[in-house]
């Protein structure tokens, strides 16, 4: 066994989610929300590359000079991981994610019912928010998982890189990788459109170009699944218009009012005997959000979001109180 490989094997044990390599530096992983050292043993820039080369044989693309970022996605030590590559003042460098080992289930994810619903849907945009690492991209693989066993439908994902393995079930599921299938998030949803989809995963909305043809095809009947960066259900509201230039927000903002499905807004917290529960929070789009939303008012969203608990819309206090009455969350 490789030292990537065992280092994966030890992070999986502490229940780790992310490595870092790099030169000169012992090897760690992130445990929850603490960074620990992982191996007594200092990597020199040899060894780096060593163990980092097997990765970037296929990456034609990679130069340190002209790119020196490199995503991709890998099996080690029977375990998915998406590895990203660098170059720092040091050399070569690497953050290692561990990905779940199996399809995530909602159930399993202990997400609320209401996103299960989500699944079946035949339009619409669902956004599913929150900061780096906070379980967006197992969340929507658990969606897809649902809609997969669920319904006879063709998924199509374009992702950078593919995190999650789906094979058809009662859907057929078309999983694309940005730099090796397409050349970009945009270029390949515009190409999925004209691949007869019921259903889009675009893994990261990242310019205005995308969230465009986001909010298009929503528009035009088919489901969208998206992430974004964005501490709350409300601001993400917000962060999605701010996308677009300042002379477009209007009508970007009209866009999003008559597309928008709902937003999943989620971080991790410590559960009651470790590993990690997603707190979310759930805004749906009924007239009176969308209303909100065309005419700007995003500041009154919370408030309806309090009062519409019997739609399923939830706040982060009240979903904070179900799961700690339920004893799922420490």
């Amino acid at each position: 066994m490789g030292l990537l490989e065992s280092l994966v094997e030890e992070a999986a044990r502490r229940d780790g989610s992310d490595i870092h390599v790099r030169s000169g530096e012992q090897p760690r992983v992130r445990v929850h929300r603490e960074i620990q050292t992982i191996s007594d043993r200092s990597l020199d820039a040899e060894t780096v590359l060593e163990i980092l080369l097997p990765y970037l044989s296929g990456a034609e693309s990679f130069d340190t000079n002209m790119q020196p970022e490199f995503d991709c996605a890998a099996e080690l030590a029977g375990r998915r991981c998406r590895l990203h590559i660098f170059v720092d003042n040091r050399g070569l460098g690497a953050v290692v994610r561990l990905l779940p080992c199996v399809v995530p289930s909602i159930e399993g994810l202990r997400l609320p019912p209401v996103v299960a619903s989500l699944a079946q849907l035949p339009r619409g945009l669902v956004l599913v928010t929150g900061a780096a690492g906070a379980g967006k991209s197992s969340t929507l693989a658990a969606i897809v998982n649902q809609i997969n066993r669920s319904r006879a439908a063709h998924i199509i994902t374009l992702e950078d890189p593919i995190e999650v393995l789906h094979q058809p079930s009662l859907s057929l599921v078309t999983q694309r990788q940005v730099a090796r299938d397409s050349r970009s998030f945009a270029a390949g949803l515009r190409a999925s459109l004209r691949q007869d989809p019921d259903v889009l995963l675009v893994g990261e909305m990242r310019d205005s170009e995308t969230a465009d043809l986001v909010l298009a095809a929503a528009e035009t009947g088919h489901l969208v699944l998206t992430t974004l960066h964005a501490g709350t259900a409300v601001q993400s509201i917000s962060r999605m218009v701010d996308l677009f230039p300042s002379a477009r927000q209007l009508q970007a903002r009209a866009a999003l009012a008559e597309s928008l499905a709902a937003v999943i807004n989620q971080e991790l917290c410590p559960g009651p005997e470790g590993g990690r529960v997603p707190v979310v929070e759930v805004l749906l789009a009924t007239p009176a959000v969308r209303a909100l939303i065309r005419e700007g008012k995003t500041h009154q969203l919370e408030g309806v979001m309090q009062a519409s608990a019997h739609l399923g819309m939830l706040t982060r206090a009240q979903r904070i109180r179900q799961l700690r009455e339920a004893a799922q969350l420490a």
